[in-house]
């Protein structure tokens, strides 16, 4: 049986660190960005990378998640100085030794394999912070509206229909595309006898939270074309 000193351990730090970057190849993982490119110059100084995933996939994480939720467990100022250590070391294997690793796994998640790394290549990773963390069920999506409806037409929301149509599914035992399927049908179903809808083209579910998310500032600063070697035969540099 795992206890709370066993389980949030340097070991099991680097194990969670490697777990990170393989989520970064699961479809359900978001990989999310805030910066830009201002005149060319990359322009960016605080937090820009989230990675936001859950521990369904991550057997060691789960039983991470279920000892921190587990109410028989004091949670001493030893056991909360440990925890806040474990998260950090977490961040120091992800911009220490796997540093590299991270750069290429932020590289084609953020720009689809079309920068390499002569091109961008993050030199500069900080991880903030790892949080991990249970996430009630009636949190668990947010409904992503597509319309195709005239400029000039203000057509009513429909988000509240959705809504209540979405609480009258067992949606506990159905995937996500499975209640978007139901959905979508629903929105098929209005649209020939409710006007509000006459402009819906679909609905798409989207994570509302996450159980495990990483804060990262990386430099996504791009390399100027004059100053790349272009013996590797490297073109098509995208305009920013």
């Amino acid at each position: 049986m795992n206890t709370f000193e066993s389980i949030f351990t340097t070991e099991n730090a680097a194990k969670v660190a490697q777990s990170i970057l393989k989520s970064m190849d699961d479809e359900e993982t978001i990989v999310d960005y805030d910066f830009r490119f201002q005149q060319g110059e990359f322009v960016s100084d605080d937090i820009n990378t989230w990675i936001k995933f859950d521990t369904n996939k991550y057997p060691l994480l789960q039983a991470m998640l279920e000892t921190l939720m587990n109410e028989e467990i004091e949670p001493t100022e030893e056991r909360v100085n440990l925890f806040t250590k474990f998260r950090e070391e977490i961040c120091g294997f992800l911009a220490g030794e796997l540093k590299n690793q991270v750069s290429n796994k932020l590289r084609e998640c953020g720009f689809g394999g079309k920068i390499n790394a002569k091109m961008c290549p993050i030199e500069k990773i900080k991880v903030v912070n790892f949080d991990l963390a249970d996430i009630p069920d009636s949190a668990r999506y947010l409904l992503v509206v597509k319309k195709e409806q005239p400029k000039d037409n203000i057509a009513p929301s429909v988000s509240k229909d959705l809504y209540d149509y979405l609480y009258t599914l067992d949606d506990d035992k159905m995937t996500k595309d499975e209640i978007e399927q139901k959905l979508n049908e629903f929105i098929s179903e209005k649209r020939d006898c409710d006007s509000k809808f006459e402009y819906i083209k679909e609905v798409k579910l989207k994570k509302a939270f996450f159980e495990c998310q990483v804060e990262i500032f990386a430099d996504y600063a791009m390399v100027r074309p004059e100053d790349i070697d272009t013996s590797g035969g490297i073109q098509d540099i995208p305009d920013f």
